[in-house]
């Protein structure tokens, strides 16, 4: 969050659609910079964020860390950090990087990682990268390089140990699993279930899980706001607008996109916990 003792004069504040004009992106994409709390805006009185100067700069400086430099949201945080640009407080939520695990796995099995890149189909120098944090991977991506592992997707990202006592899951305690972009994130609801993999969803416009693919398992969809596509083999496309639920084997080439102008949520459940 800004730091700061009292609120500057009105009139040097500015609105959000006037802020992402100045910056160059959208308006979603600074609200999205918000939850992650990477820019903190001022409220008068409740109503619409408003922005200083300074967090036109800052945003400015987070957009080419994002756009030039291609790193993740934790690189910039640490870049941010280690210049003494941070001004803000990091979520309290638990938000797990697959990379140091993907690299203890690859280490384990004693693959190189040209050799890991050539069961994936990516180059070695991207994979380097995704193991050092430096990037995020689509859930396509991500599945391919788990698949290739002998491991789902979640066990690179998951450190619950399996139980099958209850566990409450609260809001802060969910594991995040963002991909690129982040072009969709993914919120654990469940610790140690061994049947089911349920996650919270949200993908912004434009959005996805990148490329298909598939694994055993059936999974279930329920979009709770906005629009999300789901397209099956490439041919089937179901457009789900909220309230609407939607059912599919896991083993059919399958794929998430938000075609929509605002942020899509829903719940999205795997079975067995095999994605």
């Amino acid at each position: 969050m800004t730091s700061t003792t009292q609120t500057p004069n009105r009139e040097t504040l500015i609105r959000i659609g006037e802020t992402a004009k100045l910056v160059g992106v959208s308006t979603s994409t600074i609200r999205h910079w918000e939850k992650l709390e990477l820019v903190q805006p001022y409220r008068i009185q409740g109503r619409n964020r408003l922005f200083t100067f300074e967090n036109i700069e800052q945003l400015r400086r987070i957009k080419h860390l994002r756009q030039v430099d291609g790193l993740n949201f934790p690189a910039i945080h640490r870049v941010l950090r280690e210049s003494g640009e941070e001004k803000t407080v990091r979520p309290k939520r638990s938000v797990y990087h697959p990379g140091s695990r993907i690299a203890e796995a690859r280490r384990r099995q004693n693959l190189t990682l040209r050799q890991l890149a050539g069961r994936c189909h990516l180059s070695a120098s991207y994979l380097s990268a995704l193991e050092h944090g430096n990037v995020n991977a689509s859930l396509g991506t991500l599945h391919k390089v788990a698949k290739a592992l002998g491991l789902t997707s979640l066990e690179l990202h998951n450190d619950a140990p399996n139980s099958r006592q209850c566990k409450l899951v609260c809001p802060e305690d969910r594991v995040r699993m963002e991909s690129r972009g982040p072009d969709i994130t993914l919120e654990l609801l469940a610790k140690g279930a061994r049947q089911l993999e349920p996650h919270f969803v949200s993908i912004p416009p434009g959005g996805g899980s990148g490329d298909a693919y598939t694994h055993p398992g059936e999974e279930f969809l329920y979009v709770l706001e906005g629009t999300i596509e789901v397209v099956l083999d490439e041919v089937n496309i179901y457009r789900l607008q909220a309230g609407d639920a939607l059912t599919f084997s896991s083993e059919i080439a399958h794929r998430l996109h938000n075609p929509g102008t605002t942020q899509a949520k829903g719940i999205w459940v795997n079975t067995p916990p095999t994605f």
